[in-house]
């Protein structure tokens, strides 16, 4: 909370410490505390079925710290994560996403971490490449791809 009232939070925080004694305050140090982004996904396993993609699991991404998944899903193949129709997030996969409409989807996904949880800043994470899948009302069982 007092993070959010300066501004923050930060993935990244340095402050300068020293000690005081009775001769005075002693040589000045700057102690640096750092959370990186999780990796980067490169690929993912989905299964559509109907009018539902099914998340089962992605390349890349590890961290000791990832908390879960962002995933955002776009109109065209080259969208940004500025430019996104819906978001959704799961601490666990595999994931559905249903109702989608029949044609082709596009996503993006990130591993989230700690510091997303308490930001919620989705734009500062790192996605993938855009996964485009083609759904049909009519089938069920088809398999994606990263693309």
């Amino acid at each position: 909370a007092m993070a959010r009232e300066d501004g923050g939070p930060w993935r990244e925080l340095a402050a300068r410490v020293f000690g005081v004694n009775a001769a005075g305050p002693g040589k000045m140090s700057e102690v640096t505390a750092r959370n990186d982004v999780p990796a980067l996904i490169t690929d993912a396993a989905v299964v559509v079925n109907g009018d539902s993609v099914v998340l089962n699991g992605v390349t890349g991404g590890e961290d000791a710290d990832a908390t879960g998944y962002v995933m955002l899903r776009g109109l065209t193949e080259q969208f940004s994560a500025g430019q996104i129709a819906e978001m959704r997030t799961a601490s666990t996969l595999p994931y559905v996403w249903s109702g989608i409409a029949p044609g082709t989807a596009y996503f993006r996904i990130a591993a989230k971490d700690a510091f997303y949880d308490v930001a919620g800043d989705y734009g500062a994470l790192r996605y993938s490449a855009v996964l485009a899948v083609t759904v049909s009302a009519a089938e069920s069982g088809g398999e994606g791809g990263n693309g």
